[in-house]
């Protein structure tokens, strides 16, 4: 999705912020919602973080709201997870286009992203 449309369908009063290694994003809700965009001004992936602003909810799973560990339990019965750089904070589910990340290691913990990456 171009950028443009990307910002259609968004509220009006967004920031935009380059990271040097993440490139552009547009953000709402104080950075809690971002957008980043690749070279070509598509939408590359969709960052959602906890902040009580937001219900993520997959197949009936309470990703902001359930502990970290029963969210992997339960995901493991819809995906593969991914290993990614033997991190206990980082999930990948390249099927489901979906990263779930958490900024400690424990399981009774919710976790703290949610990172959609669309195809373009």
């Amino acid at each position: 999705m171009p950028r443009d449309e990307a910002r259609e369908k968004m509220p009006k009063e967004r920031t935009e912020i380059t990271k040097e290694l993440r490139g552009t994003a547009d953000t709402w809700h104080e950075t809690k919602f971002q957008i980043y965009y690749d070279e070509a001004g598509h939408v590359r992936d969709i960052e959602i973080s906890r902040s009580g602003e937001f219900d993520v909810v997959l197949k009936g799973i309470q990703v902001f709201e359930e502990p970290s560990g029963d969210v992997l339990r339960k995901m493991s019965k819809i995906s593969r997870v991914e290993p990614t750089r033997s991190s206990m904070k980082l999930f990948s589910y390249p099927s489901l286009q979906l990263i779930l990340w958490r900024d400690h290691e424990d399981d009774e913990l919710p976790f703290d992203t949610v990172k959609l990456t669309p195809s373009n």
